[in-house]
């Protein structure tokens, strides 16, 4: 069983992403125990135990979404119009997270008052040196957009994707999706993969992305 967690009340933040074999109804009475204070969610993808969902169900699991997983080839990245002046760059590793985080906060749905512990989290990762690069889309000196690229055996995951709601529709989203799987590409990576949200789909498949898999989400009452 794979768990995650950003420490934040914040359902999408704390989860579990992976079930095996096994006591599938003792696997999940860990999970509630060990999320007991923060809401989370159950991710059940293709690699989990094929039972998961129906085990879920019976213990009163709510189905609350699908997430579908795109891909796409790091050197087969379309180049999306964007507006003039736009400049992407990669954040140092010190640098000031918090007009990042705010700027993925809000279309995220992370309340208001969570973003300080977000903001922390983020400060708080300790990601091998070279895995971990975040993003920022500006137009006059404004972040207006970010993502981040995460390197894992091989393959570059791009998370975050968000542009500010009053730059939306200008092509921002894509610039940074596209520089992430660049870079990705560039750091040896053959394939980048997504989870997309249904505002982002198009998005992606502008770029070239296709869906290779769904998870679907699962809310499970509290202990």
């Amino acid at each position: 069983m794979t768990l995650y967690s950003a420490g934040v009340r914040d359902p999408q933040l704390n989860g579990v992403m992976w079930m095996g074999p096994g006591d599938l109804g003792t696997r999940v009475d860990e999970a509630r125990h060990c999320f007991a204070d923060l809401p989370w969610l159950w991710w059940v993808g293709p690699d989990s135990d094929p039972g998961t969902l129906d085990v879920l169900l019976a213990r009163h699991g709510r189905p609350v979404g699908v997430s579908p997983v795109m891909a796409i080839r790091t050197d087969r990245v379309a180049d999306v119009p964007h507006p003039p002046g736009l400049v992407v760059e990669e954040l140092a590793p010190d640098a000031d997270l918090a007009p990042w985080v705010r700027t993925y906060g809000p279309p995220m749905g992370i309340a208001a008052e969570e973003i300080p512990a977000m903001i922390r989290a983020e400060e708080a990762r300790t990601d091998p040196p070279g895995c971990l690069v975040r993003f920022a889309a500006r137009l006059d000196g404004e972040i207006v957009a970010v993502s981040e690229l995460l390197m894992r055996d091989g393959v570059a995951g791009i998370y975050l994707v968000a542009t500010a709601a009053a730059r939306r529709r200008l092509g921002l989203g894509a610039a940074v999706t596209a520089a992430a799987v660049r870079l990705g590409g560039r750091r040896g990576a053959l394939i980048a993969a997504l989870h997309a949200t249904p505002a982002g789909q198009p998005l992606y498949r502008r770029l070239g992305f296709t869906t290779i898999a769904d998870y679907r989400i699962v809310s499970l009452p509290p202990l």
